[in-house]
């Protein structure tokens, strides 16, 4: 989208580069999470999984709720976001989403 942009000297980059910078670090995150939680694929996960490693990967990288719904095959945009936003009131209540998210942050 923008080319490399000079800033005071120093080369910056803006836009696409940064979105597939971002993107390449979140699929890594997403493969980390998928063998830290003991999955092998996408599929293998249930629901509130998916919506605890996308909660996971927003707080670890840039990445848009667009992004991570397709990565996740959630499919819905809305239906994750609000997923996610439940599993963050409910972290600290739920006994499988804790358990989820210490596999998540190797504690």
């Amino acid at each position: 989208m923008f080319p490399s942009i000079v800033w005071f000297g120093w080369p910056s980059w803006a836009g696409e580069a940064v979105e597939e910078k971002e993107e390449v670090l979140a699929r890594r995150e997403l493969a980390e999470g998928l063998w830290r939680l003991g999955k092998r694929k996408i599929g293998e996960l249930a629901r509130w999984e998916k919506q605890l490693m996308g909660h996971w990967l927003r707080r670890r990288t840039s990445v848009g709720v667009k992004w991570v719904a397709r990565e996740l095959k959630y499919g819905s945009v809305s239906g994750l976001r609000s997923g996610m936003s439940r599993v963050g009131r409910r972290l600290g209540e739920e006994r499988r989403l804790n358990k989820g998210w210490g596999k998540l942050n190797g504690t």
